[in-house]
């Protein structure tokens, strides 16, 4: 089984900079793998589109999502998202808005748009249970 996830867009992302504005990428843990986007800068409506597979070794792991503003110095977490992936049914395609969980330094609540799949690794992502890849 794999775990397909698409990093669409955000939106009420909260002005992290000076200048009013944020640098914004999202950074994914599932299991032992970690993944990230890339920055979208100076912007509060980030478009990622980015596409990540994790291979699905243990039906508890979770997937965590965090989302931060990108620093010369340090970056600052947030917004975070958590999902129990054995509460998805496989060959099922989740196209939604999440509302994330606001973290220490953010002013507002952030909202992630995802595509979710789980399926077997010969079906392509995101399409309905049932359709193999070409």
């Amino acid at each position: 089984m794999q775990l397909n996830i698409k990093i669409i867009e955000a939106k009420n992302v909260p002005k992290m900079d000076i200048i009013g504005s944020c640098d914004a990428y999202v950074a994914l843990t599932f299991g032992s793998k970690r993944y990230k986007t890339g920055v979208k800068e100076n912007t509060l409506n980030p478009v990622w589109n980015e596409t990540f597979q994790f291979p699905i070794q243990n039906q508890n792991d979770i997937l965590t999502l965090i989302v931060s503003d990108r620093d010369m110095t340090t970056d600052e977490d947030f917004a975070k998202l958590t999902f129990h992936i054995n509460l998805i049914k496989p060959g099922t395609v989740i196209d939604k808005w999440f509302d994330c969980e606001q973290l220490k330094s953010a002013k507002m609540k952030c909202s992630l748009h995802l595509l979710i799949h789980i399926d077997n690794y010969d079906v392509r992502p995101f399409c309905p249970a049932n359709q193999p890849s070409a």
